[in-house]
């Protein structure tokens, strides 16, 4: 369990009207076909977001980040890099 606050901006929950999407950058830049890493966004403030992913991410991988808030026709695209990660475990399963 995390035991400390790490941001110093105010989270706001993202709810499930929230479609995420992040992928390696490294992978858009060779070409290659990249997959969406993202499985929810958990909360968001003005210089972050917390987000769940299929694997645990290392620090400083560089993303491509596309957030699609419900009810908007077009989603905020950004680049992002990874500033920690944890893996968490509860009742037998793991999340990152």
């Amino acid at each position: 369990m995390i035991d400390h606050e790490r941001r110093r901006q105010t989270r706001s929950r993202a709810g499930s009207d929230y479609e995420i999407s992040c992928t390696a950058a490294d992978f858009f830049e060779s070409g290659q076909p990249a997959s969406n890493l993202a499985i929810k966004m958990l909360d968001v403030s003005a210089t972050g977001a917390s987000v769940v992913t299929r694997g645990r991410l290392r620090q400083g991988v560089r993303l491509n980040v596309s957030i699609h808030p419900a009810g908007q026709r077009l989603p905020l695209l950004t680049k992002a890099a990874v500033r920690w990660s944890a893996t968490l475990e509860s009742n037998g399963r793991s999340a990152h």
